[in-house]
């Protein structure tokens, strides 16, 4: 049987010759990275920019020079990228063995800083530096007015109808006397027994027109028995968490624009004389924020709230303070708009500033949400506002949020996935054999930059196996395994360079609502693996448990917040 080709016959297949040749150069172009090498070199030889990283504490900030080379170099020759400096104070050290230090970014700290980034330059490994010596921004420079604040209150009985001069008690705070003390206001309720708020009518009474600078309240009480409740922002006092014992100091108000910006003024200028364009810092790193639990406040709190949801919260304080109303999702609304606020507060004026700071001086955010405390925030949009979202995932412990921290890289177009990895308390117990199960769980979840906890420091006097952090597991030049660590950190590498590839394809797209704070449960692909909430808690942070999908046997997904869908 013969077949005519017709012209318009052959020009149809011509053109379905070009486009599958065009297919199939396609597809072989997939086999090639964006910087023109192939998948295969890549692989076979990872970029130094794939190798695991570690956080590398200066226990006390007592520093060993000549260990302090001999380590990086250790670093570099084992295949790792390179370490984030930590300066931070030893917690469990009852004989008192290590030394104290320097004070953090005093003089001769700074020498030991600048030997490091020369060095990490000469071996081409990445430098970064903590926010502060421990977590939580701060430091000896940190001023009360720019300090972590808290929303305080009294209370005072009084009857009517008569005539009273009150003059307005101070309260205690959380944990101490504050240092300082600004009246916000006074308000006056039919007193309750039960602690039960009317805002149904009239007589929740503003007395801020009765109050004098000085707190005294001239007021004409209404017949019956009234409560007036006043309101003070107030210093929490906090300090840093485990400083070295020079560099203690008090902690941010992590709310406030003017804070983050005189935090990180006070850092890098003392920076300044060492972080050269030769030798210069590569990262700067967010801790997990662990800010104490109380009502948080910010000088601005009011106003913000005024212009952002349209109305004045004076009257509802008391909602935030252990009272109630008769209207339950009027109470509800309004708590819920207060935590808004402060996620909202605390993402643009800290974590959005630090990058935008960052990016005028260089060096890249690697930023925590926030967990490892008491959570605050929105955590995808706070792991948006980054260079390189951080998760952490633990070593035999329920805690892991490396799913939260790919999603927000997904969702906020971000390439790296890091993760603080191996977090615990199995000190020496485990080794790359273990470590590798975990990790392969962590990849799994949509990590792709391991962040070793931890490459402890050690200085020739601290001997074997040394000092070491009291918590993590003790990835270091001392560990017994460490001469045969080169095909571990390969893999590691290989692995992360192949995950870095392409963009991630999920099945489902999960929303877990607009509330703050909010967690992202883990991804449970391993029956063995505990997942971290109850049916109705976090066990981590016990706050109610958000969206759970359960296992999802050969499923993904990600996670997706108001922020990306608005």
């Amino acid at each position: 049987m013969r077949v005519i080709m017709t012209n318009k016959l052959l020009s149809l297949v011509k053109k379905i010759a070009i486009l599958l040749i065009t297919i199939l150069l396609l597809a072989q172009c997939n086999t090639a990275t964006s910087d023109g090498g192939s998948l295969e070199e890549g692989f076979t030889n990872p970029a130094g920019e794939n190798r695991p990283l570690a956080l590398w504490p200066w226990l006390n900030g007592y520093v060993d020079t000549v260990k302090l080379v001999y380590e990086l170099e250790q670093m570099k020759e084992k295949g790792m990228r390179g370490a984030l400096i930590w300066d931070v104070g030893s917690l469990m050290d009852p004989e008192k063995m290590i030394p104290a230090g320097p004070a953090m970014l005093g003089e001769q700290s700074l020498k030991y800083f600048s030997l490091a980034l020369r060095t990490g330059k000469e071996l081409d490994l990445d430098i970064g530096w903590f926010a502060s010596s421990s977590w939580n921004a701060g430091g000896p420079w940190v001023e009360e007015a720019n300090a972590s604040m808290e929303l305080l209150s009294s209370r005072q009985v009084v009857e009517g109808p008569s005539k009273q001069g009150i003059t307005i008690e101070k309260p205690r705070g959380t944990y101490g006397e504050p240092g300082r003390y600004s009246l916000i206001s006074s308000l006056a309720v039919p007193f309750s027994e039960e602690k039960v708020i009317d805002y149904s009518g009239d007589q929740t009474i503003l007395l801020e027109e009765y109050t004098s600078e000085d707190g005294f309240i001239e007021w004409e009480v209404p017949e019956g028995k009234w409560e007036i409740i006043s309101f003070f922002m107030a210093n929490t006092g906090q300090e840093l968490e485990c400083p070295s014992p020079n560099s203690n100091g008090l902690v941010i108000d992590h709310l406030s624009r003017i804070a983050t910006q005189n935090n990180f003024d006070s850092v890098l200028s003392r920076l300044a004389s060492v972080n050269s364009p030769e030798n210069h810092l590569k990262f700067y790193m967010l801790d997990s924020y662990e800010v104490w639990p109380m009502t948080d406040w910010s000088p601005l709190l009011v106003q913000e709230f005024r212009e952002r949801y349209g109305y004045d919260p004076l009257a509802y304080l008391p909602l935030l303070r252990g009272y109630s109303s008769n209207d339950s999702v009027l109470a509800e609304r309004f708590r819920g708009d207060y935590h808004r606020l402060v996620s909202d507060m605390m993402i643009e004026n800290h974590f959005a500033q630090s990058v935008e700071i960052a990016d005028k001086h260089g060096f890249e955010m690697i930023t925590e949400a926030g967990h490892g405390g008491y959570p605050r925030v929105d955590p995808l949009k706070a792991l948006g506002n980054s260079h390189i979202p951080m998760g952490e995932f633990w070593n035999r412990m329920r805690f892991w949020v490396t799913k939260e921290a790919a999603s927000a890289a997904h969702i906020y177009g971000k390439k790296v996935v890091a993760a603080e990895s191996l977090t615990g308390w199995n000190h020496w117990a485990h080794g790359p054999t273990d470590f590798k199960q975990l990790i392969d769980v962590a990849f799994c979840e949509g990590l792709n930059q391991i962040v070793f906890h931890t490459f402890d420091h050690n200085p020739e006097i601290a001997g074997k196996p040394g000092f070491v952090y009291h918590a993590g597991e003790h990835v270091n030049v001392n560990t017994t395994w460490w001469e045969m660590a080169r095909p571990f950190m390969d893999y590691i590498a290989r692995c992360s360079y192949m995950l870095r590839q392409g963009n991630f394809v999920g099945d489902a797209l999960l929303y877990y609502g607009d509330q703050a704070p909010n967690l992202v449960p883990p991804k449970r692909i391993d029956p063995n693996i505990k997942p971290i909430f109850t049916d109705e808690q976090c066990l981590h942070c016990g706050k109610p448990k958000p969206v759970n999908v359960g296992e999802l046997p050969g499923y993904d997904y990600d996670y997706i917040n108001a922020d990306i869908i608005t």
